[in-house]
């Protein structure tokens, strides 16, 4: 019997597949971020979702199974699923690339102190991050806004 899979790129909040025709394309602003992908600062966080969106496996700690060639990542959703067990059904994965900033990482976290009353500004704390790096990483991360020509990138 012939296997049949099908991979293809969805919204990752609602997980709708939208095909596009050639016109829709043309109206669609795009541009290219050449963002280079460093092992020692960024990970990705992988994550199986079951068709209603249900989690049934992650890995936000690193996940491990990308291969990095000419600063090219290359994933493998299959190989990824068969990997945890999933080789029949219909599954969503997601991969966040992310960089580390603020010299936070998953077990060294900021917490939202406080909250402005119009929202518009957060305050950060922290219980596992020293006082030195917090004032020189954001200090590092105030002049990479600042000077990055590409412009402001968000963050998570």
């Amino acid at each position: 019997m012939t296997k049949i899979v099908n991979i293809n790129p969805v919204d990752p909040i609602s997980f709708e597949y939208q095909e596009y025709s050639s016109e829709d394309n043309n109206l669609i602003a795009s541009t290219n971020i050449d963002v280079a992908f460093d092992p020692s600062t960024d990970y990705l966080e992988y994550f199986i979702l079951d068709s209603n969106q249900n989690i049934l496996s992650s890995n936000v700690f690193g996940y491990p199974n990308y291969k990095l060639i000419d600063n090219v990542v290359t994933i493998d959703p299959e190989e990824d699923l068969r990997s945890f067990g999933y080789d029949t059904g219909n599954y969503n994965t997601v991969y966040n690339f992310l960089r580390k900033r603020l010299s936070s990482s998953v077990t060294n976290k900021y917490y939202i102190d406080q909250i402005s009353p119009d929202r518009t500004e957060i305050r950060l704390n922290t219980t596992s991050i020293t006082n030195t790096e917090v004032v020189s990483s954001t200090n590092e991360f105030i002049s990479y806004i600042q000077n990055d020509p590409r412009g402001y990138l968000d963050f998570y």
